[in-house]
């Protein structure tokens, strides 16, 4: 006999649950490389050693298949597109004139 109860099926993404090891990494330097079978992302940041001196200090390395890299482009793009859209109708424009410039 099979059992009657109806298993649902959750839609959306499973949960997120972070790891106890879990941090933030600030990054104003990438480097990438590339593989028939993976995509690494190299964060850094380039700090000043002295003046006119610097150099790179790489934090962590992302590794990940070239789809998952691509679905990452189009979430990247997407959210940037609406971030420069947010910012173009939150950034004060200075009062059209209606008055004529007078030349001298």
């Amino acid at each position: 006999m099979e059992n009657d109860q109806k298993t649902e099926k959750k839609n959306g993404p499973p949960p997120i649950a972070r790891a106890d090891d879990f941090r933030h990494v600030y990054s104003n330097s990438v480097r990438l490389g590339l593989t028939p079978w993976d995509i690494r992302f190299t964060f850094g940041t380039v700090e000043e050693v002295q003046p006119g001196e610097a150099r790179n200090v790489e934090k962590i390395t992302i590794i990940m298949s070239p789809q998952h890299a691509m679905a990452m482009l189009e979430l990247l793009k997407a959210n940037i597109e609406k971030w420069v859209k947010q910012q173009e109708m939150s950034t004060p424009q200075p009062p059209e004139s209606d008055e004529e410039e007078e030349h001298s």
